[in-house]
């Protein structure tokens, strides 16, 4: 029976086949490959995508014929092994992906680095259980939703509020209740009471927060004492950033230029992401919260490098979130 790294690298081959970039070269072309997920900390990448920006972007340098293939992933070690596998170009994803591919990669001719921020939105724990107001409440039985466990931003941002309250030493207490879900399926459990928690985010947060019998037991901005953190970044292989600049700074500049469009066109921001995902939800409702907001500056990541260094999950620790990202964001006020 094969691993259940080794399936997920044959299931990723297999979307690969089916999107038609199997066997593409690495830099061939002027093609670029860009995978991203599933919730509204993608807009930045959807309105790329459905305005064509990353094409404009280029042929303002030069080249019109780029041609850009959008793909989507459940998470982001599918996104990984595809990109090491000279499949993919560019990443959007949680946090900490490109901070432990960072560390399994660095110094070697196969590094990855991250490119810039995206989505600033709190993760929020949701329960349906009356008696749990903490995570000290949590027992035996009481099974956590996170789209991964161990390693994801969700699991990791629930072993730093378990370090908090057990101390550093019990950063591993809550695991073995945790489980794995896609968001979709978390969602529809947590409302069947077929687990007690869910960690989740926009727009499943939305539906949860309104759900009676479901209540709030903390968010990622309480675990970060306050900080924001950045829910989605960017990264890509440096292979892609060094071989190919103009289409790299393309890239950055369609990013740019989406966030800047998001803010000023939250409507039909929120028309493409309904568009896009056929999503019911009031969209444009959460993007006027003023806890979701879209930045090219990484926040948060030494935060969670420097936690992910001490308990293990990385052997490299960075000196500053510079040292994680190209130098082409280092100008912004990341942390």
């Amino acid at each position: 029976m094969k691993s259940g790294k080794a399936l997920i690298r044959t299931l990723v081959s297999a979307i690969l086949i089916l999107a038609g970039i199997h066997g593409v070269a690495w830099g061939a072309g002027n093609e670029i490959r860009i995978a991203r997920q599933f919730g509204l900390g993608y807009l930045p990448t959807m309105v790329m995508d459905h305005e064509k920006l990353i094409e404009k972007h280029a042929k303002a340098l030069g080249i019109p014929d780029v041609e850009v293939t959008w793909l989507q992933l459940n998470n982001a070690v599918a996104m990984n092994d595809a990109m090491l596998s000279g499949n993919l170009d560019f990443a959007s994803g949680a946090v900490t992906a490109p901070i432990i591919v960072w560390d399994k990669t660095r110094g070697t001719r196969d590094e990855i680095k991250s490119v810039c921020g995206e989505s600033v939105i709190p993760f929020t724990l949701f329960t349906n259980k009356p008696n749990i107001r903490s995570i000290k409440d949590f027992a035996a039985g009481d099974q956590i939703a996170l789209t991964g466990i161990k390693v994801t931003t969700y699991a990791i941002l629930l072993q730093m509020q378990a370090a908090n309250a057990f101390g550093k030493d019990n950063y591993a207490k809550i695991d073995p209740l945790t489980v794995s879900m896609a968001h979709p399926d978390a969602i529809t459990a947590l409302f069947n009471n077929q687990i007690a928690a869910d960690f989740t985010w926009p727009p499943y947060s939305y539906l949860e927060s309104q759900r009676p019998g479901i209540h709030k037991v903390f968010d990622s901005t309480e675990v970060m004492g306050g900080q924001p953190m950045s829910s989605t970044v960017i990264w890509a292989r440096k292979a892609f950033h060094d071989q190919h600049p103009k289409l790299y700074q393309a890239f950055l500049e369609a990013m740019h230029e989406s966030i800047e469009f998001i803010k000023a066109n939250k409507s039909k921001a929120a028309n493409i992401y309904t568009s896009m995902t056929n999503s019911k939800q009031p969209i444009q409702q959460m993007l006027d919260d003023p806890n979701i907001t879209f930045d090219m500056a990484p926040h948060g990541v030494m935060k969670f490098a420097t936690f992910m260094h001490d308990i293990g999950t990385i052997k490299n620790q960075p000196t500053s979130w510079k040292d994680l990202y190209f130098a082409e964001v280092h100008g912004l006020t990341g942390d």
